[in-house]
């Protein structure tokens, strides 16, 4: 769709100023002049109308929600302070391990009221399914959860996100149409089980560049 918008409007653009060159060529300048106009009127609208086609990712602080790394508060309270903290964007991360999926349910219906009335984006991680019923903004997968491409499918107006870990998994997730990918480990952690070794600085640097 971006593709044939783009096109589109290059159509157009090129048409008005063939247009307003034989005007001014033929001697009805003020007449290509009014073409020009039309001509930067559709450069000014093409960005426009191009950003409906893309999912926002704010800049800033990326905060994610783990209730038993938050000393004894709850996920709803740490959601409300890192909102008004300022936080940018916010994840909710629990396993099935620890809470029921009800609880992870109701959990996320209650921080999508506080990130919405904040106007911060809301992100799912693993459970899509959790994310659409509550209407989160985006989901995020693991390498060894939902394919993107596959859940793009399925949830097409969610923000995607991805961990990577090499550059080939990083290619990879971007093929698929990833809204953004994850870097990391970048040093050593004990905040999740079954995690790769660190990927250090090398990697971020080559994802920047």
């Amino acid at each position: 769709l971006k593709d044939t918008m783009l096109s589109n409007f290059k159509r157009v653009q090129e048409a008005f100023r063939s247009i307003e060159e034989i005007l001014k060529a033929t001697g009805e300048y003020t007449s290509g002049k009014t073409i020009e106009t039309f001509r930067f009127k559709a450069y000014s609208l093409e960005p426009r109308l191009m950003a409906c086609l893309t999912r926002p990712f704010p800049t800033g602080i990326y905060g994610i929600l783990g209730e038993k790394f938050s000393r004894g508060r709850t996920n709803i309270q740490v959601a409300r302070q890192m909102v008004d903290g300022g936080i940018d964007i916010l994840q909710y991360r629990e396993k099935l391990t620890d809470k029921s999926r009800r609880q992870i349910y109701d959990e996320c219906l209650e921080i999508r009221k506080i990130t919405a009335d904040a106007g911060v984006p809301f992100i799912v991680n693993d459970y899509a399914d959790v994310a659409l019923m509550v209407g989160a903004d985006g989901v995020h997968q693991g390498q060894e959860d939902l394919p993107i491409k596959a859940l793009r499918r399925v949830a097409p107006d969610l923000m995607l996100g991805c961990s990577t870990h090499s550059p080939e998994q990083a290619q990879k997730a971007i093929e698929d149409g990833a809204d953004y990918i994850g870097v990391g480990p970048i040093f050593t952690t004990q905040t999740k089980e079954d995690v790769c070794d660190a990927v250090g600085f090398d990697y971020l640097e080559h994802i920047v560049a």
